[in-house]
């Protein structure tokens, strides 16, 4: 038996096609055939034969399989989508937790029964969270008056900044006319 490479469809097509001409072409008497018993060319043509009318069949049961699952997909859409109509008609006419609804084939919501204790802990969390976001309802939020800003007061002077202001203080502070040489104030007339 020779050893093959993989071959692509095409190519295994082709090869049995070429087989088929050859055998018919070139073998006029049985022959055999890796040590089987004597076969006649129309017995040799008929195993090619079959693999090429194997892989048509399969092709052709491919295409029908995608025609079908393509009614099958667009069947299942109509469906669902007259599931989901007929769910929302069967809660508008007896309730979303209605025991008609088993009837239709649809699970009916059980109320969820809450315990005194998880209420009171929910009703704690809730006055918890207000306080920490400072959230306020509209007559609380009402109480509140604005104001206006209160600009904040100067960054203290340098130390080497200091001793010029009060100079530039006592500058100003002193009479107009400066000392006269003995100390006393003068009137600036000298």
């Amino acid at each position: 038996m020779v050893a093959k490479s993989k071959m692509n469809r095409a190519s295994e097509e082709q090869l049995y096609n070429k087989e088929i001409t050859a055998i018919t072409t070139y073998i006029k008497a049985p022959i055999s055939l890796n040590g089987a018993p004597p076969q006649t060319p129309q017995q040799l043509v008929a195993i090619p034969q079959a693999a090429l009318d194997a892989l048509q069949a399969v092709d052709a049961a491919e295409v029908d399989l995608k025609q079908k699952r393509a009614t099958a997909t667009a069947a299942l859409i109509a469906a669902r989508a007259l599931t989901d109509g007929l769910h929302a008609y069967a809660i508008a006419s007896y309730g979303k937790s209605s025991p008609m609804l088993a009837q239709w084939g649809f699970t009916p919501e059980t109320p969820v029964v809450k315990s005194v204790a998880v209420k009171a802990m929910a009703v704690a969390k809730g006055a918890n969270t207000r306080v920490e976001r400072h959230t306020m309802g509209p007559r609380q939020k009402a109480k509140i008056r604005g104001s206006a800003p209160v600009a904040p007061p100067p960054p203290p002077p340098a130390a080497g900044q200091q001793q010029a202001e009060s100079a530039q203080r006592e500058a100003a502070a002193a009479p107009p006319g400066g000392t006269t040489g003995n100390g006393a104030p003068g009137t600036g007339k000298e």
